[in-house]
C-alpha cells in the first residue's frame, strides 16, 4: 500500500492501539485490517480507544483512591483526556451534591424533631441535655443519608451531561459551545420525561 493512500491518526487516541508501534510512532498496518478510507479509519480510531479501556478504568481508579500523589500523577497522565474530564466533573458534582444535600436534609431533620417533641419539652437542665444529644444524632445521621442521595443525583445528573457532550462531540467532530447546549438541552429534556 502506498503511503499516500494511507489516512492520518490522532497518536493520542491509538497510545494504546496494539496496532500502535510507541517506539517508532507509526501505524503497523496488516494485511487482515487495512485502513482504506476516512470511514475506516474513524471505525479503526474508535475499536482502538474500546481495546484500551481495561487499562482505563485501572488509571481512573488509582487516579481517584491511591494515596501516594506521585501514583496519582502518573494515573492522570495516562488517562485520556474525555476519561481525566469526565472523573473531574462528576467527582466535583458528587462532592457538592453530598454537602448541599447534607446541609439540607440535617435541618430539615432538625425542625422534624422539634415538632415531633414540642409537646414534651424538657423541662430540667439534664433533660436538654439529651434532648439536644439526640437531637444532634438525629441530624447527623439525616445529613448522612441526605447527603448521600444528593450525590448519587448530582453523579448522575453530570455523568449524563458529560458522556453527552462527548458523544456530541465525536459525532460534531469539534469543540464548541453548541456541543454543550446540546447535551443541556439532550438531558433535561430526558430528565423532564423520566419525572413525569
Amino acid at each position: 500500500m502506498e503511503e499516500k493512500d494511507t489516512p492520518s491518526f490522532k497518536t493520542s487516541s491509538l497510545k494504546h492501539s496494539p496496532f500502535f508501534n510507541t517506539s517508532t510512532s507509526s501505524i503497523i498496518t496488516s494485511n487482515t485490517f487495512p485502513p482504506t478510507s476516512s470511514n475506516v479509519a474513524q471505525n479503526y480510531s474508535i475499536l482502538s480507544q474500546l481495546s484500551a479501556l481495561p487499562s482505563e478504568l485501572k488509571s481512573a481508579v488509582t487516579y481517584v483512591f491511591h494515596t501516594s500523589s506521585k501514583a496519582r500523577e502518573d494515573a492522570r497522565m495516562r488517562l485520556l483526556p474525555e476519561t481525566n474530564w469526565l472523573l473531574k466533573t462528576t467527582l466535583s458534582a458528587a462532592s457538592f451534591g453530598f454537602v448541599t444535600g447534607g446541609y439540607l436534609a440535617g435541618q430539615q431533620r432538625g425542625r422534624q424533631f422539634l415538632a415531633e417533641n414540642a409537646h414534651r419539652l424538657p423541662k430540667t437542665v439534664g433533660g436538654w441535655y439529651f434532648y439536644h444529644k439526640y437531637k444532634n444524632y438525629e441530624m447527623a445521621m439525616a445529613a448522612f443519608m441526605g447527603g448521600l442521595k444528593h450525590a448519587k443525583r448530582f453523579w448522575l445528573i453530570s455523568a449524563g451531561f458529560t458522556s453527552t457532550e462527548l458523544i456530541i462531540e465525536h459525532w460534531h467532530g469539534q469543540e464548541s459551545w453548541i456541543n454543550s447546549l446540546a447535551s443541556g438541552c439532550t438531558l433535561a429534556i430526558g430528565f423532564s420525561i423520566a419525572s413525569q
